[in-house]
């Protein structure tokens, strides 16, 4: 079993070490809630809950992050092409690059 308050105790010196010197820090300590219903029947309810195997949530999109990902990079696309269109004038390098290419345009920004 972990003890709880050793535990604690080195969570907080460490997170007030890594604190820059600038800062000013109070602690108060909170004493615990022995006792009072609600938290004894809170504390209760959690260590049901944490002796039963995780469930991973639900998807929020009901869609799997590659396809999210591929229409988010499909619409980007296409909107730097519209833009690239949009552009007045450009003329030799609108025909030289044909279409917006990130690729390429960062590999003549790289040539001196």
């Amino acid at each position: 079993m972990v003890n709880t308050y050793k535990f604690v105790c080195k969570l907080l010196h460490q997170s007030l070490v890594k604190m820059p010197k600038h800062n000013r820090i109070q602690m108060f300590w909170m004493p615990g809630h022995m006792g009072n219903d609600g938290n004894e029947t809170a504390d209760k309810l959690a260590r049901q809950g944490s002796s039963h195997p995780l469930i991973r949530p639900e998807r929020a999109l009901g869609v799997s992050v590659k396809f999210a990902r591929g229409v988010i990079s499909d619409w980007t696309s296409r909107r730097q092409e519209e833009c690239w269109q949009s552009i007045q004038g450009q003329r030799q390098a609108k025909e030289f690059l044909k279409r917006h290419s990130g690729k390429r345009a960062g590999e003549l920004l790289n040539l001196s």
